[in-house]
């Protein structure tokens, strides 16, 4: 009976970490980095819809109940509220005063520093000799920074998505497991062991594969 308990948690955790991709904390410095304030943009669309996803099935698909969705939780998380706020004025002739821009540029320059924070603590958590010894670390991991990116790659290319908005969302799909996972396998008392070696791993080896998934990228926009 343990034992299956243990497998329905740990499928829940796996089955979160290939659909949901670590696209703030690593998506957006990297479109920042590689196409400048334009990524950054389809970067924020990206989490809005992110947002969208994970507080509606990523609740249903954590905790196993459809009775945990909350329509307040979706329309009042803060992802949500700052990206709306921030298409009503990218979208309007709405401009901000001088201070409260100046204010969230600095606040926007943090991004980076903080996803680092962020990322470092999911490592420093994390049991990597452990996480080695687990087949599903490497099963989860080709298919989350692998095979996931070039299947979106295909769709994107065939349905004629070029250039910036190409690279943006390539870089979007091609993230390590979200860290998201283990606030998530935590609240929903699932396998967290498993998400946190999941994101540690992911990650470290993101650093090579989002590199070479943007360069494939490159070569169709």
């Amino acid at each position: 009976m343990f034992s299956e308990v243990q497998t329905i948690k740990k499928n829940k955790v796996l089955r979160f970490s290939l659909i949901f991709s670590n696209i703030g904390y690593m998506g957006i410095p990297l479109q920042k980095a590689v196409l400048g304030d334009e990524g950054v943009f389809y970067g924020s669309v990206c989490v809005a819809v992110f947002n969208l996803i994970v507080w509606t099935f990523g609740i249903v698909c954590m905790s196993g109940d459809i009775k945990t969705l909350s329509l307040k939780k979706l329309v009042l998380n803060p992802g949500i509220i700052g990206v709306s706020i921030g298409l009503i004025v990218f979208l309007t002739p709405v401009s901000l005063p001088s201070p409260a821009a100046s204010v969230i540029d600095s606040m926007a320059s943090l991004n980076t520093p903080m996803a680092m924070m962020v990322i470092g603590a999911n490592l420093a958590n994390s049991q990597v000799l452990k996480a080695l010894k687990d087949k599903y670390t490497y099963i989860m991991s080709l298919l989350r920074l692998i095979v996931v990116p070039l299947i979106s790659l295909f769709v994107l290319v065939l349905f004629g998505i070029k250039g910036s908005m190409l690279i943006s969302l390539v870089i979007a799909s091609s993230a390590p497991v979200a860290a998201a996972t283990t606030m998530f396998a935590i609240k929903y008392d699932t396998d967290v062991k498993t998400s946190v070696n999941l994101v540690a791993f992911t990650t470290l080896l993101s650093i090579f594969t989002m590199s070479l998934i943007v360069a494939l990228a490159q070569l169709f926009q």
